[in-house]
């Protein structure tokens, strides 16, 4: 059971963060019009699993960005590296949902 409280706490503490919470109000609009336009079970997986899987890189996006400020407070291009390629797999993923979710949205708005 700890390990659970431990996580909610890991989760609200993302959540003040201010990419992790446009995340997730995106995830919930995203969520409302698939609803709306009705989208079909398998859709709504897919549409859902993306969601989750941006929202978890960002918030091990956060998770280092936390680790490496604790680390080294001045500006280290070696921590700057490490930062900037842990925002590029935010993008990787947040990019690649965004197809996704255009491409299943089309068959509904076609």
């Amino acid at each position: 059971m700890r390990k659970f409280k431990d996580a909610f706490n890991g989760l609200r503490e993302a959540l003040r963060h201010k990419a992790v919470l446009v995340q997730f109000i995106l995830m919930l609009i995203t969520l409302i019009v698939c609803f709306l336009l009705e989208f079909a079970i398998n859709d709504l997986i897919i549409v859902l699993l993306c969601c989750c899987v941006v929202i978890a890189f960002e918030i091990i996006n956060f998770a280092i960005e936390k680790l490496c400020d604790f680390i080294c407070e001045a500006r280290n291009e070696k921590i700057k590296i490490i930062k900037d390629a842990s925002a590029a797999a935010v993008l990787v993923a947040s990019s690649f949902s965004l197809i996704i979710g255009i491409l299943i949205l089309s068959k509904y708005w076609g």
